[in-house]
């Protein structure tokens, strides 16, 4: 069987189903994969403690992410199904870990998704090295931005066989791609040149902190979006709303909020009646437009009445009581 790119001749050699594939039709196990190409000896990359200098596209989160490990094994390779299945199967962050595609030379991941690809490039915290010795953030300008289409070439070569698209201005980069069955490992397999770039899932993003900026912005779909993306623990970072004077944080849960406390081991909850609200989110997208909200905070003195600004990445969170003037940014404690 060969494998046939849409629009160009290169013909790929297909290998076992936990093989690779590659125009010399060399079978390589998905698993052995080396370890990954940047690293404390790689040196900072761009912009060194400045996570997420980003780029013009909104739909993939703008990082750090932590560097996973390349060397664990994979399995057998998946079985795509339809251009969804190859959709939902490569969305996602990619740490690179060997080889490369056609990209910036200081490229070592990519994200995927909502039919766009970013390149992502090596990034150090502030306060220094990640555990891994390194971080992934995207490479900023459109440069490292690509649109994505998946083009099902099935009757070519085969079940299971789907070409990926990856296009910018200078033109278009066709793509065989696999992906591991427990998710972890993904091939790109670029037929006219012969390059190949094989990655591993990123799961862990860097937490943020104070200095990490406001990213791009979630809008809220209904009362239970809200509901579920402010749930949790939030540090103040700079502001305040109507709360004791004390507060250095909000945490939000089944519908109550607990203003938080300096404690001996972090913010910590206060066992007070003055430091508990009772929380309301009230739809006012008909007075307000499309993703606008409003969160009720009240006690037995009254409510406090507040709009709300989240991150896609729930990082950040702002709210704003519009009738004080009073406002608050905070970030999300891990």
């Amino acid at each position: 069987m060969q494998i046939r790119f849409l629009s160009f001749a290169c013909v790929l050699g297909l290998g076992l189903a936990v093989g690779s594939i590659g125009c010399s039709g060399q079978v390589v196990p998905i698993g052995e994969i080396e370890k990954p190409v940047t690293g404390d000896d790689a040196g900072p990359g761009p912009n060194p403690g400045v996570p997420g200098p980003g780029g013009t596209n909104p739909t993939i989160d703008d990082g750090p992410w932590e560097m996973p490990d390349c060397a664990e094994p994979s399995g057998e390779s998946n079985t795509y199904t339809s251009i969804a299945d190859v959709e939902a199967k490569v969305e996602g962050v990619w740490a690179l870990c060997s080889g490369r595609v056609n990209s910036p030379a200081d490229t070592k991941g990519i994200a995927f998704a909502k039919g766009r690809a970013h390149f992502l490039v090596q990034g150090r915290a502030a306060a220094g090295p990640s555990v891994t010795g390194s971080q992934l953030q995207k490479g900023a300008g459109g440069d490292y931005e690509r649109s994505v289409e998946i083009l099902d070439t099935q009757m070519m070569n085969g079940p299971g066989h789907f070409q990926i698209n990856l296009t910018a201005n200078g033109g278009t980069n066709m793509y065989a791609s696999r992906t591991s069955k427990d998710g972890r490992f993904l091939e790109l397999n670029e037929g006219t040149s012969g390059n190949r770039g094989r990655y591993v899932r990123v799961t862990r993003r860097v937490a943020s902190t104070c200095a990490t900026p406001m990213g791009p912005l979630h809008a809220y779909t209904s009362i239970a979006d809200v509901e579920a993306r402010i749930a949790g623990r939030w540090q103040v970072c700079t502001g305040g709303i109507s709360s004791p004077a004390d507060t250095k944080g909000i945490e939000v849960a089944q519908r109550m909020a607990y203003f938080l406390v300096q404690g001996a081991s972090g913010l910590e909850r206060k066992p007070s009646w003055d430091y508990e609200r009772r929380v309301t989110i009230i739809d006012a997208t008909s007075m307000n437009g499309p993703g606008s909200y409003q969160i009720n905070l009240s006690d037995g003195g009254g409510t406090n009445m507040y709009f709300t600004r989240i991150t896609e990445a729930g990082d950040r969170l702002e709210l704003d009581e519009g009738t004080s003037g009073k406002k608050v940014s905070l970030v999300r404690i891990p």
